[in-house]
C-alpha cells in the first residue's frame, strides 16, 4: 500500500534526477496534504442502517461507544472515525456543534458516516434546537 504523501509527491516527481521542487509546487503540495483526511475516507456502510437517512439505534449505556466503533469498522481497513464524523455528548454540547454535524452530513457526497452518540445527555433545550435544525435542514432534501 503507497502512503499517503507518496501519493501527493508522485505527480511531481518525473525522475530521479530531480532535486529541486518549485515554490509553486511545493505550495500545491503542502495544500494537498493539509487536506482533510477525511477527503479520501470512503466509509462502508453497515447494513443496518439506511443510506440517506438519519438513523437510530438505541443501544445500552455501556455499549455506546463499542457500538459507534463498530459502526465505523465496517471494513478492516477502515481507519478510526474523524472528529468530523463523531460527537460525543454532554450536557455542555451546544447546539451549533449539532447543528454543523447535520450540515456536514447533509451535504456530504464523499461516503462518509456521521454519528451523534450519547444525545440523551444533552440539554433539553439544545435537544429541542437540535430537532428544529436537522428538520429545518432537511427540508430541501425530502
Amino acid at each position: 500500500e503507497i502512503e499517503r504523501p507518496q501519493i501527493v509527491l508522485k505527480p511531481y516527481v518525473n525522475n530521479k534526477e530531480d532535486t529541486y521542487l518549485t515554490l509553486a509546487i511545493l505550495a500545491d503540495i503542502l495544500d494537498r496534504l493539509s487536506e482533510s483526511e477525511s477527503d479520501y475516507i470512503q466509509r462502508k456502510l453497515p447494513s443496518v442502517l439506511k443510506e440517506g437517512e438519519p438513523n437510530l439505534l438505541l443501544v445500552p449505556k455501556g455499549e455506546v461507544f463499542g457500538c459507534v466503533l463498530s459502526l465505523f469498522m465496517g471494513a478492516t481497513d477502515q481507519p478510526l472515525p474523524t472528529d468530523e464524523e463523531v460527537i460525543v455528548c454532554d450536557e455542555n454540547t451546544t447546539a451549533e456543534e449539532i447543528e454543523l454535524l447535520w450540515r456536514r452530513a447533509i451535504v456530504d457526497e464523499s461516503g462518509l458516516l456521521f454519528c451523534l452518540a450519547n444525545a440523551d445527555l444533552l440539554d433539553y433545550d439544545v435537544s429541542q434546537q437540535a430537532v428544529r435544525s436537522l428538520d429545518m435542514l432537511t427540508q430541501g432534501y425530502a
